[in-house]
């Protein structure tokens, strides 16, 4: 005969929430029920822990019931809606969270309206732990009201009964070694349907964006939850949501969401290995894609310039986000779109030196150029260009050498080739010119630059193309040169060419404003 063991079921180990820093667990109610039953240890080893940790993840944090018709606060919290205390929409800064562990100091508030995953989940678990008799036992406070919300779905969703013949209690059997045979098939019926109640909660669990496992699950106020960065990404093409169509929040409240905690409770307690299969699934993308580098194609870059951007389309939002994620490069190169092809061969890394999210999703960049660079290869990722890129710098500068101490330069290649001393005296006074104008066009190029014109040859080669009058295509082949005297060179053909124009002469003339103090 199998030894019957007294086992009090407050001895059954109980996973503790996340937010429940009591002693108090699901089970707390047992004390009047748990220490008058019994169970064989083989016995106790078929009641399945994971349908115990579920419901005690899905356990309401005000009230340790078994969730019904869930609200998800603002702050990541869900709660009974019979749990919400009473508020005026009037005066909802002096709302108390009901749960004690929130350390939100205020929520947001619109139409309540019932979490629909948690909702099914908790109905799922209900009904399995009520086909093995374990949900008067574990969770003795459900209310009715969770029996007759049931989908039709589970009702036919019957486990096969763990009690004896004798009909003795199901936590109390007295097996002999002539019913081994029929317990193990017993067991094995149990496990079989283990399997169903884990299956059809993970179906619940998946993004209907991504039809993968919630990563990050984040639920709106109409009560669909899907992952942060699916609903970010969906968030920048529509402002409703993808199932109901209903309004989405702004999108700068998206993006500080907390997730839902008792979401990512149960995900991490109940199917540990699918989410690190889901986490390691999204770190071989996030690898294979750190290889090539996002591209920006709009405008022309030059190195040490700040560059302000306005960035409103949804590709390039998702860039942006991507780009300023924690670990993060906070950098991206900028190609300028050129007649027949997609961008230039030749860009400029830039480094993000600081973000604003506007409330509808679009970002105000603040941009400086690093370096450049050339593509070697480039491809598309979620909409936006990417490129394997081969930085390049200024060669070394050799200029005396180069141009001077050859003896067979005659005197023509000199005239025709002025130093670079010269050319920089040069450029510097037709950025001073520039800086006393008055036309707001050409002010407007001066303040982008947000410094003082250099002095070394390099610097102000860059400072000189970024604020010269010229169509920015012509200023594109600067770019690809790899000596301050040559691009200094370049300028003062620009030069030369502005001070052709019909407007060169009234600028000169006109109203002067006078130079930034030093």
């Amino acid at each position: 005969m199998m030894t019957v063991v007294n086992v009090g079921l407050s001895d059954v180990p109980m996973k503790r929430l996340p937010y429940d820093t009591g002693s108090q667990y699901t089970c707390k109610a047992l004390n009047n029920t748990a220490h008058s039953s019994f169970a064989t240890v083989d016995n106790l080893s078929t009641i399945d822990e994971g349908l115990i940790l579920a419901s005690d993840a899905l356990t309401c944090p005000s009230c340790s019931r078994l969730l019904n018709h869930p609200i998800t606060l603002s702050c990541g919290f869900s709660v009974c809606i019979s749990c919400m205390p009473k508020f005026d929409p009037a005066t909802v800064e002096n709302f108390d969270c009901p749960v004690r562990e929130c350390a939100e100091k205020s929520h947001l508030f619109g139409e309540l309206k019932v979490d629909v995953t948690i909702h099914k989940l908790s109905q799922l678990i209900a009904v399995e732990m009520a086909d093995k008799r374990l949900l008067s036992i574990f969770q003795p406070s459900v209310e009715p009201s969770m029996h007759a919300t049931m989908p039709e779905q589970y009702h036919h969703q019957r486990t096969p009964s763990i009690s004896n013949s004798s009909g003795s209690s199901p936590l109390s059997l007295d097996h002999s070694r002539d019913s081994d045979d029929s317990s193990e098939a017993c067991i094995s019926d149990i496990e079989i349907q283990s399997s169903s109640w884990r299956d059809n909660m993970l179906n619940e669990l998946e993004c209907q964006v991504c039809y993968c496992l919630l990563n990050e699950p984040l639920t709106i106020p109409c009560g669909h939850t899907f992952c942060k960065a699916c609903l970010l990404r969906f968030a920048d093409h529509s402002n409703v949501c993808a199932i109901c169509r209903c309004h989405l929040p702004i999108a700068r409240a998206l993006q500080t969401h907390p997730s839902n905690s008792t979401l990512s409770y149960l995900i991490s307690t109940i199917f540990p290995f699918e989410q690190m299969e889901r986490q390691e699934t999204l770190k071989k993308e996030e690898e294979q894609a750190s290889s090539y580098t996002p591209i920006f194609v709009c405008s022309i870059g030059f190195p040490t310039i700040p560059c302000y951007l306005h960035i409103f389309e949804p590709r390039y939002r998702l860039m942006i986000r991507r780009c300023t994620a924690p670990g993060a490069s906070r950098a991206f190169g900028m190609c300028m779109g050129l007649p027949g092809k997609t961008f230039s061969d030749i860009g400029t890394m830039m480094k993000i030196e600081g973000v604003e999210q506007l409330n509808d999703g679009r970002y105000l960049v603040k941009t400086v150029g690093l370096y450049r660079f050339r593509i070697k290869r480039h491809g598309v990722r979620d909409g936006y260009h990417t490129a394997q890129v081969e930085p390049f710098d200024d060669e070394e500068d050799d200029e005396d050498l180069k141009d001077w101490d050859n003896e067979e330069v005659d005197d023509v290649t000199q005239m025709d080739s002025p130093s670079t001393d010269a050319m920089v005296r040069e450029a510097r006074n037709f950025g001073r010119l520039l800086q006393r104008s008055n036309v707001p066009w050409i002010l407007q190029r001066i303040i982008r630059t947000n410094s003082r014109m250099p002095s070394d040859a390099s610097s102000l080669s860059w400072w000189m193309a970024a604020t010269i009058p010229i169509d920015d295509q012509e200023k594109h082949a600067i770019l690809e040169l790899t000596n301050p005297h040559d691009r200094l060179k370049l300028i003062s053909e620009w030069i030369k060419q502005v001070k052709k124009q019909w407007w060169f002469q009234p600028l000169i003339q006109g109203t002067r404003m006078p130079l930034p103090s030093s």
